[in-house]
Formats: C-alpha cells, sequence, structure tokens
C-alpha cells in the first residue's frame, strides 16, 4: 500500500484513526510524509532519498533523526582519517621519490593515485569499505600514475561527504504592523453544492 501524505486534510480523529488501523494492519506500507508525530507512530524503516541513491535507517523519524547525525559525524571522522593516512603517503612519497627507496615510493604512488581516483570517482565512503583487488576493478584506471605535486593538488581538493543539508537560519521580522482591515468586498455571493447521489437501477 503506497501512502501520499495520508495526513492531509484530516482531523484529529481520523488521523488518530489511520494510524491505529496502519499500526495492526499485517503488510507493507510505503509513506511520503511531512508529518513527523504521525511518522514516529506508524513507520519502523525510513528511507532518505540523496543525490548518491537512498540511506536506509531502522526505527521510527525520531530514531532516524538521532542515527542520521551519528552517521554523519562517523562519516566525517572516516574522512578525516583517511585523508590523513593518504597525506601521510604522499609525504613518503615526496621525501623518497629521487632517493634510494625510489621503487617503494613509485609503488605508493601509483596505489595513490588509484585511492584519488576511487574517491573522486565513487565518493569516500564507497571507496574505503572496498577491498585493494576491488577497488582496482572499479574505478577508471586509464589515466596514468599521477606526479607527486598532481597528487598534492588533488588530495588537496577533497572534501567532507556534502549529503549533510546546511542548517537553516530563517528571520522573520516587520518594520509595521498590518491594518485592523484584512478583507474588504461588495456585493459578495456565497453558495454551497449540494451533493445528488443517482442511483440508476431505481431510475427506471
Amino acid at each position: 500500500m503506497i501512502l501520499d501524505e495520508p495526513t492531509n486534510h484530516l482531523d484529529i480523529a481520523a488521523v488518530e484513526w489511520l494510524e491505529g488501523y496502519l499500526k495492526q494492519w499485517d503488510g507493507a506500507t510505503l509513506i511520503v510524509s511531512h508529518d513527523r508525530y504521525f511518522l514516529d507512530q506508524v513507520v519502523d524503516i525510513i528511507w532518505e532519498m540523496t543525490r548518491t541513491g537512498f540511506e536506509v535507517y531502522r526505527g521510527n523519524y525520531s530514531a532516524y533523526v538521532a542515527q542520521r547525525s551519528e552517521r554523519w559525524e562517523r562519516r566525517r571522522e572516516v574522512f578525516e582519517a583517511e585523508k590523513e593516512k593518504l597525506e601521510k603517503d604522499l609525504d613518503y612519497i615526496k621525501k623518497n621519490i629521487s632517493g634510494q627507496n625510489v621503487t617503494q615510493a613509485r609503488g605508493r604512488l601509483r596505489r595513490l593515485t588509484r585511492q584519488l581516483q576511487s574517491i573522486e570517482q565513487m565518493g569516500m565512503d564507497a571507496s574505503t569499505n572496498q577491498k585493494w583487488s576491488e577497488l582496482s576493478r572499479s574505478v577508471d584506471t586509464t589515466t596514468s600514475i599521477l606526479s607527486p605535486e598532481e597528487a598534492q593538488r588533488r588530495l588537496a581538493a577533497l572534501r567532507e561527504p556534502a549529503n549533510k543539508p546546511p542548517r537553516l537560519h530563517l528571520h522573520l521580522h516587520t518594520d509595521q504592523r498590518s491594518g485592523e482591515i484584512v478583507l474588504r468586498t461588495h456585493n459578495l455571493v456565497m453558495a454551497t453544492l449540494a451533493r445528488c447521489c443517482f442511483m440508476p437501477e431505481k431510475l427506471s
């Protein structure tokens, strides 16, 4: 069953009846709603649409809000930790690319090139959750090995995951009070539409 904004135009009693019905109904329901209290009462899985697909959260709306904050914080921590590792690799490469450890430095540069390509193409989350063998197959490796200078530029250009929506800073104020008369009309006519029910079997 798919419900799109089911609480629109319902009074409190009707919403409460719908909540009770959905709680006891033994079936799958897909609900699209902006009614946070209603979602708290009737759902146990939240799907959040993002630019990269669906984010799945277990629990009602309140649980989703808490889990989402935790997930964003973990992603920020992972991003910072992984970027720090890449920066240490780059530092080693720059120090040894022309020295006795040149072979090892070139090997690290080749790996760093693929890691940067993976992050740019798939994002930090996807690239850090794959094994090295899977990573090699997942990214476009047609680009030649980066120079240390180009690797440093692209590493510096990496930004934290952008799934977190910006904070809304809304300040509403008015400099003057509105007038006493909100609406004025002339020769206004009001009418109601009566419901008509036709019973074809009784018309003959």
